[in-house]
């Protein structure tokens, strides 16, 4: 959408006529200058950014109905604006600029040279940004990030210059800070999780298996709906992550609630497994009868349910990095019901179900490949859930893989505005060395 709208925009330059950008607004550009330096320059069309930040379209609307005055140029009105930050306040920490900075789009006359000090957002000698080297440090910083969030609106693809992971995730920390102070994260999203999966797909994949909080610390910080997605199926599905491990690890956080809400949901999930996947033959009707849920058939269906979602998902991996969407969809088209009518035709299945036989009689193989995918903890969670004993297979037989069919939707990411309220990005320091 911005792309289209940046392509009006340039299609209002060249009407010959008296131009709109929206309806009852006059067509004009917002410079914006970080420094001195002409790269550091940005003159950005005011519908683009209107339409990408409300942050800025606030401070831009009062401009476009309460001044009329533009300069007439071959038939033309062109009006350009500086962008100005209040630089007023009682607090002298620049790094809390963001929280109390109010944005004002100004016109300025039509003349040769540009006073870059009136239209930088930063100067040398603002009086609230103390010359030390680490608030200079900071103010670099945040100078960065602007210069990427601005490109990110120019459609310039994100490039940060570093391959040590907690230098690019404090760097796409910062980035998100500014654009949700602009209330425009939707612009650097989808940049962001492209060039984490393009230069850092390692980096990813080496915390998934190795420190999944760590990962998900790093998903809130910098605000990954993909990643949030990966990391809650992960930590849902894997049986080593109890209710209680959910509880001491994250407290009451924003993630501890979405983690705990999505077991409650696998396990509305696995109330029935049984019923929904073990569909047995029909008998004819006069021996029909009803077939009382026992422990052989409860552990059955799990495993077979277990069985088929990795037969799914690991038949179509691609590059051992199969999204968790896709894994959602692809369990989605193939329903339960015909799920379950495959496995009466498996040799291990009748090994394992059989009248004649019993759970104690079932070879250690047998079972082994039944349960492959489940840890010694599964029998914890399968338990409460259908009030039976499971045997789990013994650790060196298990495989790390858990439940990948949980439904994340964007409405849950923790940092929606309804979910978080007042509280900011940037309220914890940028320059802090929180472990990443």
């Amino acid at each position: 959408m911005a792309i289209a709208f940046l392509m009006l925009a340039k299609s209002f330059k060249a009407s010959s006529s008296r131009t709109a950008a929206v309806s009852g607004h006059e067509d004009g550009d917002v410079e914006i200058c970080l420094s001195r330096k002409p790269e550091d320059r940005f003159v950005v069309h005011s519908v683009v950014l209107a339409l990408n930040s409300s942050f800025f379209k606030a401070g831009l609307s009062s401009r476009w109905v309460n001044d009329n005055h533009g300069s007439a140029h071959d038939g033309k009105i062109r009006r350009r604006y500086q962008l100005r930050f209040d630089e007023g306040g009682d607090s002298t920490d620049d790094l809390n600029l963001l929280t109390r900075a109010t944005a004002e789009a100004v016109h300025v006359a039509e003349k040769p040279g540009l006073d870059i000090d009136t239209a930088a957002i930063f100067t040398a000698y603002a009086p609230w940004i103390p010359q030390d080297n680490t608030k200079t440090s900071a103010r670099k910083k945040i100078i960065e990030a602007h210069r990427q969030y601005l490109n990110l609106v120019h459609h310039t693809p994100l490039a940060i210059e570093s391959s040590k992971f907690k230098y690019v995730v404090d760097s796409i920390h910062h980035l998100v800070c500014v654009a949700d102070a602009y209330d425009s994260l939707s612009v650097v999203s989808m940049p962001v999780e492209n060039f984490l999966i393009r230069h850092h797909r390692s980096d990813i994949k080496r915390l998934c298996n190795v420190d999944c909080k760590k990962l998900l610390n790093i998903v809130m910080k910098i605000r990954s709906g993909w990643l949030l997605k990966e990391i809650v199926c992960r930590i849902i599905g894997d049986p080593l992550w109890g209710d209680q491990d959910i509880e001491r690890k994250f407290g009451n956080s924003d993630a501890a609630e979405l983690l705990r809400s999505k077991r409650a949901e696998l396990r509305d999930m696995l109330s029935h497994i049984d019923q929904r996947v073990l569909l047995l033959p029909q008998l004819p009707q006069a021996k029909k009868t009803v077939r009382v849920r026992d422990q052989r058939t409860i552990s059955l269906a799990t495993a077979a349910f277990r069985n088929e979602i990795n037969h799914v998902f690991n038949s179509h991996r691609k590059d051992d990095w199969a999204s968790y969407a896709r894994k959602y969809r692809l369990l989605k088209q193939r329903t339960l019901s015909d799920i379950g009518w495959q496995y009466p035709r498996q040799r291990w299945f009748d090994r394992l179900y059989s009248k004649f036989g019993a759970p104690s009689k079932i070879s250690r193989e047998g079972f082994a490949i039944v349960f492959q995918s489940l840890q010694k903890r599964t029998a914890e969670i399968i338990q409460p859930l259908f009030d039976c004993v499971v045997k789990p297979p013994s650790v060196k037989e298990a495989s790390c893989r858990g439940f990948l069919c949980i439904n994340v939707t964007d409405d849950d990411l923790p940092w929606k505005e309804e979910r978080l309220g007042e509280s900011a990005c940037m309220e914890k320091s940028m320059s802090s060395d929180d472990e990443t």
